[in-house]
């Protein structure tokens, strides 16, 4: 979570620093990224990077809060909308994820976390989620059946990068996995 002083910017510097990170982690991965980069398009010294995060890694989980959250809001939202009907929430969700992730910022900062990421990060990730995130909030954030449903949603979205998708293959994956968890795998 940012410090306490990035919280205190007025908005169009907090969304200076955001696009600046956002450029970051589009064009790298969190292993090749620096602090350099960004602050060097902000045109700040690397004092005050640390004024407004504690480090690379947060500033990273920060902006990956921002947009996995929304996407993880996108089911939820879809979820209340269908009244709670999951397969109609899963059916549905594919073309509007689909939709998310090809947004050219959604695209390769999904990019760089699918291809890079590793175990070391996953743990970091899952604590910084535990204290400061707002993604998958709401009752069924911590379902047995959300946490299955977001592992085979997250091995589609690492083959969508590895196997280099268009957006129609992998709504035609994703829709091909729906149809065997509400109908079954051997039919």
């Amino acid at each position: 979570m940012p410090k306490e002083t990035f919280y205190n910017l007025n908005e169009d510097k907090k969304t200076l620093i955001e696009k600046a990170l956002i450029k970051e982690f589009e064009s790298n991965p969190l292993c090749e990224a620096t602090v350099k980069n960004i602050v060097e398009d902000l045109n700040i010294s690397r004092g005050s990077f640390y004024q407004y995060f504690y480090s690379l890694e947060e500033s990273y989980f920060y902006i990956l809060d921002k947009f996995t959250g929304e996407v993880h809001s996108l089911f939820l939202n879809l979820l209340e909308k269908n009244k709670g009907n999951i397969n109609k929430t899963l059916e549905d969700y594919g073309r509007e994820l689909a939709d998310e992730i090809f947004k050219g910022e959604y695209y390769y900062i999904y990019r760089n976390k699918f291809l890079y990421w590793n175990m070391s990060l996953d743990r970091d990730w899952k604590q910084y989620v535990a204290s400061n995130s707002k993604a998958c909030e709401g009752n069924y954030g911590e379902s047995e059946q959300v946490h299955y449903l977001g592992a085979l949603v997250h091995s589609l979205m690492q083959r969508l990068f590895l196997e280099e998708w268009s957006k129609e293959e992998f709504v035609d994956h994703y829709s091909l996995y729906v149809k065997w968890i509400i109908g079954g795998i051997g039919r």
